[in-house]
Formats: structure tokens, sequence, C-alpha cells
């Protein structure tokens, strides 16, 4: 193989397993928020999270973060989750979408810090339609 192909190989790959790894968190975020399960999606937050369910608008640890969204959960019967938007710019993610429950539709808006590493949810907003 010639250096540039080699170069070339090298940089497909690594543009590839970045690809996978951020597909790979907002999948495991979908799947928690569609089946109700708060603890996969705790997976994902960062150690304080802002969480946005009116009227509550509070700063918590990642355990509290944890907690309410249990509780949410629980009392409203999640049915499913759709991402509906999803957005990048340069270490921050967007994610908006549809969570439909026995108890109606919300609008779930997520903020995640994005590295090298990991994506991490800073903030949880929740709104019914």
């Amino acid at each position: 193989m010639t250096k540039p192909r080699i170069i070339f190989t090298i940089v497909m790959f690594l543009a590839f397993a970045c690809k996978t790894y951020s597909q790979g968190s907002v999948s495991m975020i979908e799947k928690g928020f569609s089946s109700g399960d708060e603890y996969v999606v705790g997976k994902n937050m960062a150690e304080r999270v802002f969480y946005v369910i009116y009227p509550t608008r509070k700063m918590l640890p990642k355990d509290g973060a944890v907690k309410m969204l249990g509780e949410f959960f629980a009392e409203k019967q999640t049915r499913n989750f759709s991402v509906v938007h999803e957005s990048r710019q340069d270490n921050v993610r967007y994610i908006i979408g549809t969570l439909t429950t026995a108890k109606g539709e919300y609008r779930i808006h997520l903020l995640l810090n994005v590295s090298d590493t990991k994506e991490e949810i800073t903030q949880i907003r929740i709104e019914s339609l």
C-alpha cells in the first residue's frame, strides 16, 4: 500500500469509529426513553443535570435526576420515544424527541456535552404537548 492510501484508510476508520460511537449513545438514550428505563438514560448523564418539568426547574446530582425521571416514567407509563430533530455543533449535541405515554405526549429536549470519549446529558426538559 502506498503512504497516501494508508493515511486515507486510517482517516476513514477513525471517522467511522466516531460516527458509530455517537450513534451508540443516542440509540441508548432512545432505548431508555422508549422503555421508561431511567437507569439506561442515567448511564448517559453528567454528574450534574439541569432538570426542567413544569413547575420544577432544578440543578440535580445525577442520582437525583435519575430518580425524578424514574418517577415521571412510573406516573406517565412510557410507551414510545422517537427523535424528531438532532443537531451537533462543536462539543454540544441537542436532541428533541416525542415521548408517547399512557397519559399523553411529551416533548423531550436533551442537551449533551460531547467529548472525545463520551456524550453526557447536561439538561433534560420535558413539556406536555
